[in-house]
């Protein structure tokens, strides 16, 4: 799935998709899926700040290929302070 996404290639990414690829937070996060990001993400907070095995994490992923509709998913996980970061006081 990401090949398709790093290659530019948006219409194999939707195929794998319609197809029922069984996407991860970091393929759903570069691709915009949101309802499954939302279900990862809910499931298992912590999985905001986990590293893809190219180093990257998945807001990182979300913001580099422009699938700008995940960021809120992030936000708000921020803000409920499961973001592994301490809350601002």
């Amino acid at each position: 799935m990401l090949a398709a996404v790093y290659y530019n290639q948006p219409a194999i990414a939707d195929r794998l998709v319609e197809k029922g690829a069984h996407l991860n937070v970091f393929e759903s996060a570069a691709t915009g899926q949101l309802p499954r990001l939302r279900q990862l993400v809910n499931e298992k907070p912590e999985l905001v700040n986990a590293f893809a095995i190219d180093g990257f994490q998945p807001l990182g992923l979300a913001a580099f290929f422009w699938a700008s509709g995940s960021n809120p998913v992030f936000i708000g996980k921020r803000r409920q302070g499961k973001f592994g970061l301490e809350e601002p006081a």
